[in-house]
């Protein structure tokens, strides 16, 4: 049987592409899996053990024979083979997270544009001054917000790319 059909198998890949193993017992690995939305019960501990069992015996990871009373597992050279091939992150992936910073980029072009249009309106509405400065100040408060959320995701993309 082929790890990538174990259960779980994806769920522990990206754990695996996402830390170092060293020094984890099998309970630190399935709190790792639960953040990604996995049920928290004994059949998947017993489905973690047992690929973290497969791995031992492929030469992935070894057991820390130093550490006791508890069993922990760290990770062999030959990981770094597990991971180029099950870790890369797929085209469409960064395709949508490009999709949603050009719709940022879009959005923080239009906030511009709309505050440039209350100046306009401030001169036409000078009794509505205040009211508009608010708008204006909460929409300076979105821009600011967005090119946070912009340059947050431009630094994912050139991470994982």
């Amino acid at each position: 049987m082929h790890l990538e059909s174990l259960p779980l198998f994806p769920q522990f890949m990206r754990v695996l592409c996402s830390y170092r193993i060293s020094s984890f017992q099998v309970s630190d690995i399935l709190a790792k899996v639960i953040l990604l939305g996995v049920e928290n019960n004994n059949i998947n501990y017993q489905n973690i053990y047992r690929l973290v069992q497969r791995l031992v015996k492929k030469g992935y990871l070894i057991i820390d024979a130093t550490k006791n009373p508890y069993t922990t597992y760290t990770e062999t050279d030959e990981m770094m083979n597990l991971r180029d091939q099950f870790c890369n992150e797929p085209n469409d992936t960064i395709d949508k997270l490009i999709d949603e910073q050009n719709k940022l980029k879009l959005e923080i072009l239009n906030l511009s544009n709309e505050i440039e249009m209350y100046e306009e309106l401030k001169k036409s509405y000078p009794d509505l001054q205040f009211k508009i400065e608010q708008l204006k100040e909460n929409s300076k408060k979105q821009i600011d917000y967005l090119k946070s959320k912009y340059n947050a995701l431009s630094s994912l993309i050139k991470y994982i790319s």
